[in-house]
């Protein structure tokens, strides 16, 4: 049929094969020839035969029931050649007499097919095996075994008899150009070929004719869909330059490791193509979840572990991936203040831990001219703090109202919170509470904070001694030997309050038989005192006593240079505060760059 340009109209001329049958046939042909006579009476007409059965390639199974070949069957295609013989692929296969309409075919003959090897995977984290295709070549079988239901289709026309003739009118808006590839993919951008004197070019799937976008190529089946061709010159297609590769290797379960970690949330996607040429796209969630085109799976963001199971085939060699990964630079230890052996590889420390308590809590401010006796209604129930500037007022904290006994401009600041008992925390940030939160809180406002349990605190003193000298040691042992005279605590302990007491290492010191000096480890002399006179040297910061000490508990036989020790504990919890400040520019001005410390008993409250 010679070519044309888009839009010429074509007319055909054909003539319909009256006859397209089915004969079941044995199992096992008898002498490796399978004989037949066609249905009629008449004589066949010559080209007119095409035979088409299936053959099944045994013997080229593995283990585990994995068939090794592309297809399960191969269909087989037969044609006369107008001259007595049944060819396959060109090659006289058979025959048939045209008169008596006996057709022989003599079974033996190779048939290509594509192997596979089939390599058993680890054992997937859905619990199930998988398979991969390791390699794949074309092979030649024999084509005696035939596959059921045993039976093969002939169409074929008879001379003058039953034959239908007609015509048909076509404008068609492409024509169809099939490359043979014998089983292989055609390589993208790699085709090259000459219809009817016209060049035709691809670059990818695409198809040029002159510089001119003239159609597409399936890489996979080899069909090529014309849009733009030529006219007059000659029908012959011939292929200049063509590059076939192998079948895909084609996988269901993915799992790899990204090439670093630990990986930014929402930063994994993957994009493949899938066996049926679909192409395939697909995200994660903070989770870590993976979305999208029939995926599901997940990303270990911390490890860069990716598991995936997909519900259709994938092209191996289409799988692609990018996200964004972490690298951190090693951190001197004398600059940085602390060993950095033991911070995690990013560089970041987990603040939050599963069983840590913590407390959400959010700062609201509200500006606004009020009159005496005037109450003001806060947005917010069950505060935990309140502060007014402008004016005199009383406050309801569990209403969450302000009553004024003074008129004036204030400014109202107020907090709730809820605190609460981690149960779960994710690398995303995400914390799962023990108890729904009680409040509604506003994600850009409400901040989150971890709380130290210092557990229940009470002033104390311990390991009190007497000893003989005073060495200038605050030694928890006792040094040398023990005075004559012994301080009775057991009668008249000291006094220890919470307002008062400082946890120190103290010593009293003899002067004299009747006067001592107090001094403190850190904080050096307290105070001086005497046996005759009960002794409550005052903590200049609260105005309390650091403790009191009875005068009844010295006894007598004290001297000079005898010293009584021991540890004062106040009702305190020591902590230490390191704050690390990054070089570079900061984010945010430097007046936001600000922390806070609270301590304080338990005030969450009960809901009404």
């Amino acid at each position: 049929m010679p070519c044309h340009q888009v839009g010429t109209a074509y007319q055909f001329d054909w003539t319909n094969k009256a006859n397209n049958n089915s004969y079941n046939l044995p199992l096992n042909p008898s002498n490796n020839k399978l004989t037949f006579t066609l249905d009629g009476s008449t004589d066949i007409s010559p080209n007119s035969v095409e035979i088409n059965y299936p053959v099944s390639p045994a013997g080229y199974l593995v283990t585990d029931g994995r068939e090794n070949f592309q297809d399960e069957f191969i269909q087989v295609h037969i044609i006369d050649d107008g001259s007595g013989n049944l060819t396959y692929n060109g090659n006289a296969v058979g025959t048939i007499d045209y008169q008596t309409r006996e057709c022989v075919i003599n079974t033996g003959f190779n048939v290509e097919a594509i192997a596979i090897e089939w390599t058993k995977n680890r054992l997937s984290f859905y619990g199930q095996d998988t398979y991969k295709r390791t390699k794949l070549t074309t092979v030649t079988v024999m084509g005696e075994i035939i596959a059921l239901p045993h039976h093969i289709n002939i169409a074929y026309t008879n001379i003058n008899i039953g034959s239908e003739v007609g015509t048909h009118i076509e404008t068609p808006v492409s024509i169809n150009v099939n490359i043979q590839t014998g089983g292989f993919n055609v390589m993208a951008s790699s085709l090259e070929f000459i219809l009817a004197g016209l060049t035709y070019t691809t670059i990818g799937n695409t198809l040029y004719a002159g510089g001119t976008q003239a159609g597409t190529i399936n890489l996979v089946s080899g069909e090529c869909e014309l849009t733009y061709w030529d006219s007059g010159s000659t029908d012959v297609a011939l292929v200049a330059g063509l590059l076939k590769a192998a079948l895909p290797d084609k996988t269901q379960d993915l799992a790899f490791v990204t090439a670093g970690n630990p990986v930014a949330s929402l930063s994994l996607q993957i994009n493949a193509i899938a066996a049926d040429g679909t192409p395939i796209n697909c995200t994660v969630d903070a989770d870590g979840n993976i979305l999208g085109n029939g995926f599901s799976g997940k990303i270990n963001y911390q490890l860069g572990v990716v598991e995936i199971v997909n519900s259709m085939q994938l092209d191996s060699s289409s799988i692609k991936y990018n996200c964004v990964s972490y690298n951190y630079l090693p951190l001197d230890a004398d600059q940085l203040g602390l060993d950095p052996i033991r911070l995690p590889s990013d560089g970041r420390v987990v603040i939050f831990s599963k069983g840590d308590v913590c407390v959400i809590h959010q700062d609201e401010t509200i500006t606004k001219t009020v009159a005496v006796n005037e109450v003001v209604n806060l947005p917010h129930v069950r505060l935990t703090e309140l502060t007014v500037t402008g004016a005199d007022y009383t406050a309801d904290l569990d209403a969450g109202t302000v009553t004024f006994t003074t008129e004036g401009a204030v400014t109202i600041t107020y907090r709730f919170e809820d605190m609460f008992l981690v149960t779960d925390v994710d690398i995303s940030g995400r914390l799962k509470t023990s108890r729904p939160l009680t409040h509604a809180y506003d994600a850009d406002k409400a901040m989150v904070s971890s709380v130290l349990i210092a557990g229940d605190l009470f002033a104390r003193y311990t390991n009190l001694f007497d000893q003989s000298t005073w060495t200038g040691e605050f030694s928890d042992e006792l040094i040398g030997g023990e005075p004559a005279a012994e301080y009775n605590d057991t009668i008249y302990p000291l006094i220890m309050t919470n307002d008062g007491a400082i946890t120190e290492r103290m010593a009293i010191v003899f002067t004299s038989s009747t006067n001592f000096k107090l001094i403190g480890e850190h904080i050096g002399q307290i105070a001086v005192g005497d046996v005759n006179t009960n002794f409550a040297p005052i903590n200049p910061i609260s105005g309390k006593p650091y403790f009191t000490l009875n005068k009844l508990g010295w006894g007598t036989g004290w001297a000079t240079n005898n010293v009584l020790r021991f540890n004062s504990i106040g009702a305190v919890y020591q902590l230490n505060v390191i704050r690390t400040i990054l070089q570079g520019e900061s984010e945010n001005p430097i007046d936001t760059d600000t922390f806070a410390l609270q301590i304080r008993g338990n005030i969450n409250k009960e809901v009404a």
